[in-house]
């Protein structure tokens, strides 16, 4: 049986997640966020009858809070990936307290939506909510498949 080589790491190694560039997974990750926001939007749109454009664009705002937590977080796992080992304790800890500032921007986004934009809470957090977990699962641990046995010659 072949060991198993160790990825590289280091200030120059390019971040990789589950074999694929973590640019091109957020890229891919980001565009199926705005057709969720946008089929949410429509939604609104088409369901409310009277303010279906406001809740259409509270809507499109919830979706690009997301969007831009979501870019927020793979730049900061980037980042950690190039200049800290994922098993040092101040990855981990960086990982952990990381949350905190996207918080304090996500209640302030919608501070800032709801009052002083004047939009719809309820698209706006439906929105929201449904581009994130579109993130998280787009991002979940996903198990690499057993090699054939074809693979192991």
């Amino acid at each position: 049986m072949l060991a198993k080589k160790e990825p590289p790491s280091g200030p120059h190694v390019k971040a990789v997640l589950n074999d694929v560039p973590l640019s091109e997974r957020i890229q891919a990750t980001l565009m199926r966020q705005i057709i969720i926001a946008g089929l949410i939007a429509a939604v609104y749109f088409v369901w409310q009858q009277s303010d279906g454009a406001w809740a259409a664009v509270s809507a499109i705002y919830g979706g690009a809070v997301a969007c831009m937590m979501s870019l927020l977080l793979a730049v900061e796992v980037m980042w950690l990936s190039k200049n800290l080992r994922r098993k040092n304790r101040l990855y981990n800890a960086f990982m952990f307290l990381s949350f905190a500032p996207r918080l304090v921007i996500v209640i302030v986004a919608f501070w800032f939506g709801v009052g002083l934009l004047k939009l719809m809470p309820a698209p706006m957090i439906v929105a929201f909510s449904a581009t994130y977990i579109a993130f998280l699962l787009d991002f979940r641990g996903k198990k690499k498949s057993a090699p054939k046995q074809n693979d192991r010659i």
